[in-house]
């Protein structure tokens, strides 16, 4: 089973999310989004980027060792 094409999945579906809590951070302000405070929202984007850029490099590890 090839791997890349799953981990590129998950790194493209992770950054997105990420992008959208860091638009819900920048909308919240001083109070909340969806119920959400900004803080939370801006750890969910730390969170959510590292997993992106993590598993990003793990697919591009998988894909040059495959080729």
């Amino acid at each position: 089973m090839k791997w890349s094409p799953t981990l590129h999945l998950i790194a493209g579906i992770s950054a997105i999310a990420g992008a959208i809590a860091l638009g819900g951070a920048w909308i919240a302000g001083n109070g909340t989004f969806l119920g959400f405070s900004q803080q939370h929202l801006y750890n969910d984007v730390m969170s959510l980027l590292l997993l992106s850029i993590a598993v990003g490099i793990g697919a591009r590890y998988h894909q040059k060792e495959k080729s």
